[in-house]
């Protein structure tokens, strides 16, 4: 999931255009069995929110066994299912 709460003036409101911590914290209550893992995070100047941020929601929410932090290049292999 996009996260790190991108803004961008030139789009519009200062909405987020990526996922908050806290969004990601609710998709995360609303399926349990789900693996969260933020992506496009970090790095650019219109991420209004860290890396750190996602994990202290996710660790004040008790849901830090469903997320999973990718370093920068690292590749996650998911199982497919039908």
């Amino acid at each position: 999931m996009f996260a790190g709460a991108a803004r961008v003036a030139a789009v519009g409101p200062p909405d987020d255009l990526t996922f908050t911590a806290d969004e990601l914290v609710q998709v995360a209550r609303t399926r349990p069995e789900a693996l969260i893992v933020p992506l496009h995070i970090e790095g650019w100047e219109h991420f209004s929110e860290s890396r750190s941020q996602v994990v202290a929601a996710f660790a004040a929410a008790g849901l830090t066994d469903g997320l999973r932090l990718l370093d920068r290049g690292e590749t996650l292999t998911l199982p497919f299912s039908s």
